[in-house]
């Protein structure tokens, strides 16, 4: 089980908003960045989301495989990874809902499971 002190990420739709409503849901103490104007595609960022917006309107771009990087499950990998690298704050970015339908799920589970909660 790994212990992460923060959850960060963008707040679009999909992966990054399954992060942060994931940090909230379970007390984990959540913030990132989000674009000029708390933009998505699906409208305004909610004000309760703690995100600084940045002087770009331009949306962050980063895409998590939903199978993981190689022959292990991506709870395997996002483990290895924060205890390899000793991670304290997550940054949780992907693809936007409208783009991999199903990965607000996805990123919900995976952090269930790594999280232990």
């Amino acid at each position: 089980m790994a212990r992460i002190q923060k959850i960060i990420s963008g707040g679009l739709t999909g992966a990054d908003l399954a992060a942060l409503d994931f940090a909230i849901l379970h007390g984990i103490p959540h913030g990132g960045w989000c674009s000029r104007g708390r933009k998505a595609e699906d409208g305004t960022i909610d004000a309760g989301y703690q995100l600084k917006e940045t002087p770009s309107s331009g949306y962050p771009v980063i895409h998590i495989s939903r199978n993981g990087g190689g022959a292990s499950s991506p709870v395997q990998e996002l483990l290895r990874f924060i205890q390899d690298h000793r991670i304290k704050v997550l940054n949780v970015a992907g693809p936007r809902a409208s783009k991999e339908p199903g990965v607000y799920d996805l990123v919900k589970n995976v952090l269930g499971k790594v999280l232990g909660v």
